[in-house]
């Protein structure tokens, strides 16, 4: 409950953007290691008719199940990465809002992604690192609703990746949480 306040109260700015008649095509990028709520994010921000890039929901369609630690395990990471390219390309000529869902940590994968939303207003919502208590918090919770576990040592190696999103990668706003 403290998690949903907080961003609740943080968006205002997002709010602002969302309203703004001026933007015709609108591209949100979340930044945030696994478990920070980026996914939650959409859902408690009436997001979900946003077309939504998540490559982890490409594993889960590529491995054939909804077990994503099963899926993890059997996928082939060529086949989502062409699936990936390809929804990529779609939505960037046939929607006019996009939210890319996945942790984004690095310029360089970020940049990657912007330079194909030419003619989209960009905005980043970079979420805060979570402690270790809590991360153990949502990990059990998320192990128990859809058996997705994230190896605590692959989430350090991420949020030791994590490089401050800048306006000069692309970006029109950047909001942080």
């Amino acid at each position: 409950i403290i998690f949903t306040i907080f961003v609740i109260m943080k968006n205002e700015d997002l709010n602002y953007i969302l309203k703004d008649a001026s933007i015709d095509r609108l591209m949100i990028m979340l930044i945030g290691h696994p478990l920070v709520g980026k996914s939650t994010f959409i859902k408690e921000n009436d997001l979900e008719d946003f077309d939504i890039i998540s490559r982890d929901e490409l594993v889960l369609d590529v491995a054939g199940t909804k077990d994503y630690t099963e899926a993890w395990k059997i996928v082939d990471q060529g086949k989502v990465n062409i699936k990936l390219k390809e929804r990529i390309n779609f939505l960037k000529g046939f929607s006019d809002n996009v939210i890319i869902d996945m942790t984004n940590m690095t310029s360089k994968g970020r940049k990657n992604h912007l330079k194909k939303f030419k003619d989209f207003h960009k905005v980043a919502v970079v979420f805060p690192f979570l402690d270790k208590d809590e991360l153990e918090k949502r990990q059990i919770k998320r192990v128990k609703e859809v058996n997705k576990f994230i190896p605590y040592e692959v989430i350090d190696r991420m949020k030791k990746s994590f490089e401050v999103p800048t306006k000069d990668e692309g970006f029109d706003d950047i909001i942080e949480l």
